[in-house]
């Protein structure tokens, strides 16, 4: 009776613990799996809105930047887009940079302790180039700091990929850089000591020989 009653009571609780599990779908071509469904608001507007980066202004409103294009590879826009009731609605309220075309995954932001917001991101056409730009008005201008030229030698622009805010005030941010010829693939940290004013190249965590 007492093994009936303990298989029993885990029967259920095994059954209990698997109830709230969401469904997933795995794609036919394999590489993971994601809900089958979800909820939510959606701001689309019948572009290719990516590599958002996503933070909070000084009144509660919710901002995020994105680059606003055709497809994943394509060159657009960088957009400001900005909600003030927790997301249920979206307004891109204003293009960042405009004429540079931002290459494809080429942003990255961050919002420091003074409010002032700090982007990275590429846009020239001879490949080599990070570049950056800042706001101290929570994005309505912004102003075009220092610029980082990695030299010809990579088939893309370095790209910028995530900012952190360290202790001291300092901020890093990760990098990578596909190479060609002699020139290596790289991995590492760009640096900034002025709230993102002007930026130094930090220290490489890999770097390979030939193409990237």
């Amino acid at each position: 009776m007492r093994i009936l009653l303990f298989i029993l009571l885990f029967y259920f609780n095994a059954s209990a613990q698997v109830v709230g599990f969401m469904p997933v779908y795995s794609p036919p071509s394999g590489g993971g799996s994601y809900p089958a469904t979800y909820e939510g608001p959606v701001y689309d507007d019948g572009y290719y809105n990516g590599f958002a980066f996503t933070d909070t202004l000084s009144n509660g409103d919710i901002f995020s930047v994105h680059k606003k294009s055709g497809s994943h590879a394509d060159k657009g826009p960088m957009i400001f887009l900005q909600s003030s009731d927790g997301g249920e609605t979206n307004t891109a309220t204003r293009v960042i940079v405009s004429g540079d075309s931002i290459e494809c995954a080429a942003l990255s932001m961050c919002r420091l302790a003074s409010g002032r917001i700090v982007i990275a991101y590429q846009d020239d056409e001879t490949y080599t180039y990070i570049k950056f730009a800042y706001s101290d008005n929570e994005g309505d201008t912004f102003t075009y700091a220092d610029s980082l030229n990695f030299g010809s030698g990579y088939t893309t622009s370095p790209s910028p990929v995530k900012m952190l805010v360290m202790p001291s005030g300092k901020i890093r941010m990760g990098y990578y850089a596909y190479g060609i010829g002699a020139n290596p693939a790289i991995v590492g940290f760009l640096n900034s000591a002025d709230n993102g004013e002007s930026w130094a190249v930090g220290e490489t965590i890999i770097s390979h020989g030939g193409t990237g």
